[in-house]
């Protein structure tokens, strides 16, 4: 039940952290170094790199979730 939650949060990650980032740095761009394009450009690419390696990181949490319920419902124990 813990991996079906952990599922229903990954599209909030993919679109999430390249729009906040987007967004942020497109304001710091335009405030700092009056360029809010590349600063827009910059920080949708880091947001996209942050969205797949959180995306990553999740589904390896939910893989290990998983196999360790199906080790315990086929009433396997590791600690022997």
């Amino acid at each position: 039940m813990r991996g079906a939650s952990l599922a229903l949060g990954l599209p909030i990650v993919l679109v999430g952290s390249p729009v906040i980032t987007a967004l942020i740095f497109r304001w710091a761009g335009g405030h700092f170094f009056e360029k809010p394009e590349l600063g827009f450009f910059i920080g949708l690419a880091l947001g996209l790199f942050i969205g797949v390696r959180e995306t990553v990181r999740i589904i390896r949490q939910i893989s290990r979730i998983s196999q360790e319920e199906d080790d315990s419902a086929s009433g396997k124990d590791d600690s022997e």
